[in-house]
């Protein structure tokens, strides 16, 4: 088993360090208090917590300042380098939780699309929490041969989304035979 390989954190060096299995942690130093007293700073792992979007965060402090990073994103910074300008991390494994620095790469928002696509990590069709039609329904929409305007009655839905459906702008993955 190789050994874990710890790099400092680019813009936080000699405050926090990240590791190339994905691990964040606090390194050891000595902080100086306002009234002159020297207090010893152990080195401690620090422990994720998993945001909204589904990865982990760390918080990195700076004085009384807290800041939420992504660990993805400083495993990255470290390992990989400065991300070029809009550039997403992607997960070439496609588990978010997997920070590994041989799982990260960056690349554009349409390759992290197309990565999330090719691993069924993004919902789409009836898996989107905010679909109103299924998929029986859209096949049935693409088939219909009257006016948007009736279709749309029908289903309850506008003839704006008939019109996407048949022009393949939503749904457009959906095979109609």
């Amino acid at each position: 088993m190789s050994k874990e390989t710890w790099k400092p954190i680019p813009g936080w060096e000699g405050y926090y360090s990240v590791s190339d299995c994905g691990r964040v942690r606090s390194e050891a130093r000595v902080m100086m208090r306002r009234n002159g007293r020297k207090i010893p700073i152990r080195e401690r792992i620090l422990k994720p917590y998993l945001g909204k979007r589904g990865y982990f965060v760390v918080y990195l402090k700076h004085y009384k300042n807290k800041f939420a990073r992504p660990v993805h994103v400083l495993v990255a910074l470290a390992f990989i380098g400065k991300r070029p300008a809009g550039q997403d991390v992607r997960h070439l494994n496609g588990n978010p939780l997997d920070n590994r620095h041989t799982n990260l790469l960056y690349g554009t928002r349409v390759e992290n699309i197309a990565d999330s696509i090719a691993h069924g990590t993004k919902p789409r069709g009836e898996q989107c929490s905010r679909a109103k039609l299924t998929e029986q329904q859209v096949v049935s929409i693409l088939r219909d041969s009257r006016l948007h305007i009736e279709i749309a009655k029908d289903f309850g839905i506008a003839p704006s989304t008939v019109s996407s459906i048949k022009t393949r702008k939503n749904w457009g993955w959906l095979e109609c035979n």
